[in-house]
C-alpha cells in the first residue's frame, strides 16, 4: 500500500474516544468543587444563624434593660412625687401653722394697750374713797373694769396674780426689787407690785415682786 493510500485509510478511521478514566477524573474533580462550594454554602448560612441569634439575643437583652430602666424610672419618679408631696404637705402645714400662730398673737399690740387701761381702773377702783360723788364714779370704773375683764376673756389674755409668800418665778415674773429678811427664805415673794399677763402661751407683761434675798 502507498504511502497515499495509508493517508486516506487514516482519515477514514474515526477518532479514538478519551479514556473513560480521565474522563472521570474530570466529573470527580466538578463534583467536588461542587461539594465544596455547598460546603462552603452551608458554613456560610450556619455563620449567619449564629450571627442571628447573637443579634436577637442582643436585642432581647436590649428590651430587656430598656424595660428594667423604664420601670426604675417609673419607681424613682413615683418616689420623687410621693416626696414633693411630703414636702408640699409639710410646707402647707407649716404655713397654716404659722398663719394661725399670726392670727392667734395679732392682737398683741392692742392686748398690751387694753392692759394699760385696765391698769389704770384697777388703781383707781382699789383706791379708798370718801366722798360720795368720787365714790361713785368709782362703780361706774368697776362697771367698765367687769367688762375689760370680759374682753380680756374673749381674746384669752389670762391675768397672773402671784402671791406673797410663795417662790418667785421667773418665767412669769420680774423682781422690781430685793429684799432682806432672815426670818424668810431666799426666792419667796414679799410683795407685789403688780399682775402679769399673758396672750396664750405668751407673757404680754411679767408681774412685778419683790423677792426675799438673804445674803
Amino acid at each position: 500500500m502507498s504511502k497515499k493510500d495509508k493517508n486516506l485509510e487514516a482519515k477514514k478511521e474515526p477518532k479514538k474516544e478519551m479514556a473513560p478514566q480521565q474522563e472521570e477524573s474530570q466529573e470527580s474533580k466538578l463534583a467536588k468543587k461542587i461539594i465544596d462550594l455547598e460546603t462552603l454554602v452551608n458554613t456560610k448560612n450556619k455563620e449567619l444563624s449564629d450571627k442571628d441569634k447573637i443579634i436577637q439575643a442582643l436585642k432581647n437583652d436590649l428590651t430587656t434593660m430598656a424595660t428594667e430602666y423604664k420601670n426604675q424610672l417609673l419607681l424613682r419618679m413615683d418616689e420623687a412625687n410621693k416626696l414633693i408631696k411630703i414636702k408640699m404637705d409639710e410646707n402647707d402645714a407649716k404655713f397654716k401653722a404659722n398663719l394661725a400662730e399670726a392670727k392667734k398673737y395679732a392682737i398683741k399690740d392692742q392686748a398690751l394697750d387694753l392692759i394699760d387701761v385696765i391698769n389704770q381702773f384697777e388703781i383707781a377702783c382699789n383706791y379708798k374713797l370718801t366722798d360720795e360723788k368720787l365714790i361713785n364714779y368709782q362703780k361706774g370704773f368697776k362697771m367698765f373694769l367687769t367688762k375689760f375683764y370680759k374682753l380680756m376673756e374673749d381674746w384669752h389674755i389670762v391675768k397672773i396674780q402671784p402671791e406673797v409668800g410663795k417662790e418667785f418665778q421667773p418665767a412669769i415674773m420680774e423682781c422690781f426689787e430685793t429684799v432682806q429678811d432672815p426670818s424668810k427664805q431666799n426666792n419667796i415673794i414679799c410683795e407685789v407690785i403688780h399682775n402679769g399677763y399673758k396672750l396664750y402661751d405668751h407673757i404680754l407683761k411679767p408681774a412685778l415682786v419683790k423677792v426675799i434675798k438673804n445674803n
